[in-house]
């Protein structure tokens, strides 16, 4: 299970994920992040993953979409630091940010 939660009380969005993000959980966010880049910029979402316990091959692809559209990806845990760092590591070697 993934509990999403949008703060939209300032001019940067926190998409806030609680649990895992995995199975049907990533179509989820995917709509839920679409919804909100609809009407904000990428660069202006961060998607906080502090609370977050796990995540599969499906979430880290879609973690890694949403960062290479200019979203920060916050970690604060040992399974999301890995994986955020992966994901930059990934994007630099690439030549992207």
């Amino acid at each position: 299970m993934l509990k999403i939660s949008v703060n939209t009380d300032s001019k940067v969005k926190v998409l806030k994920l609680e649990g895992n993000l995995s199975g049907p959980w990533v179509a989820e966010l995917k709509r839920t992040w679409c919804e909100v880049t609809d009407w904000t910029p990428a660069d202006s979402v961060v998607v906080d993953l502090s609370d977050v316990s796990f995540v599969d091959s499906e979430g880290e692809k879609l973690l890694g979409n949403m960062f290479q559209q200019g979203a920060e990806l916050r970690n604060g845990n040992l399974v999301t630091t890995e994986i955020v760092n992966q994901i930059k590591q990934a994007e630099n070697t690439v030549g992207g940010r």
